[in-house]
């Protein structure tokens, strides 16, 4: 198998060996994260209200006005000639539909992970990066990830699904992920969130599985047992062509998307970089607009 390291975006001089905390997020600055565009853009003159939750967009005379906003149980309207939502696959289509400017449900995709687990006696796992090499069927759907977790995570899905007799052996474990592309469907609501696989889904996710089992078996593992399936990457409910235009704008002037729900399609892999390039993107070209409006 096309089996290949996986671009982690990890900086390599403040990772720490034998340290299990990726997942939970890292405690030393070596794992990238938006806060880094944060910290800059607070240097440069931004405001940060944390603990903060958008309620709705504000619109007036047809254009996006601002929005409004609840921080510490008072509501306040924040104005500005430029809204851009990045609330997730979730949240947007969310907050579009609270202000009278999206459907009621959003149809959207999950990116369906299961985590396949087996018992290997001669190991002593549980302390690597998760997901450092994996592979990506692209025509099948289908993406195979190694996925060293930690001890709480890993007796989580193990009790899920009712294997008691396995709590105890996580440092035995050899794991892998396997996701999946899954068809857009179901509904992100007001409150809610459904998303029934299809039939060809099940199937992807089944041929996945099997093919983690069979690799399992192959490093000498036993009492092989799967997780239930979990949504990864929710996205696809504001897409590019339907949702928003091939420059993030809404129907509203003024009124922009930028995360997972603008994706236009089925997707199956993680998005990170593609939602780099999409911000950075975006940022450039009201960057842009804003320099022309100055200038004239």
């Amino acid at each position: 198998m096309a089996w290949r390291k996986l671009d982690k975006m990890i900086r390599p001089a403040s990772c720490r060996a034998g340290c299990w905390r990726c997942v939970y997020g890292c405690p030393y600055g070596a794992k990238w994260t938006a806060r880094d565009f944060i910290i800059e853009a607070c240097r440069d003159g931004a405001h940060l209200a944390d603990r903060a939750r958008v309620l709705r967009v504000l619109v007036e005379n047809g254009r996006a006005a601002g929005v409004e906003v609840e921080v510490q149980g008072k509501v306040h309207a924040v104005r500005a000639p430029v809204v851009v939502l990045a609330a997730g696959g979730l949240g947007s289509p969310r907050l579009l539909h609270a202000s009278g400017l999206g459907p009621r449900c959003s149809p959207f995709f999950s990116d369906p992970v299961v985590a396949v687990m087996g018992s290997v006696d001669d190991i002593d796992g549980g302390a690597e990066v998760p997901m450092a090499a994996g592979l990506s069927l692209h025509e099948e759907g289908i993406a195979l990830a190694d996925l060293t977790l930690p001890q709480p995570m890993y007796a989580a899905f193990a009790a899920q699904v009712g294997r008691v007799d396995r709590l105890f052996a996580h440092k035995r474990t050899l794991s892998m992920m396997v996701k999946i592309r899954d068809e857009i469907g179901g509904g992100v609501g007001p409150r809610w969130a459904d998303k029934t696989l299809a039939d060809s889904d099940r199937k992807k996710l089944a041929h996945g599985v099997g093919m983690a089992k069979a690799i399992l078996r192959e490093a000498g593992a036993h009492h092989i047992f799967k997780s239930w399936h979990f949504a990864a990457h929710p996205g696809g409910s504001v897409r590019i062509g339907e949702g928003v235009d091939a420059d993030l704008q809404t129907s509203t002037p003024g009124l922009y998307v930028c995360d997972a729900s603008v994706i236009p399609e089925p997707w199956g892999l993680p998005p990170t970089l593609t939602l780099l390039c999409l911000g950075k993107r975006l940022g450039s070209s009201l960057a842009a607009t804003r320099r022309a409006e100055g200038a004239a």
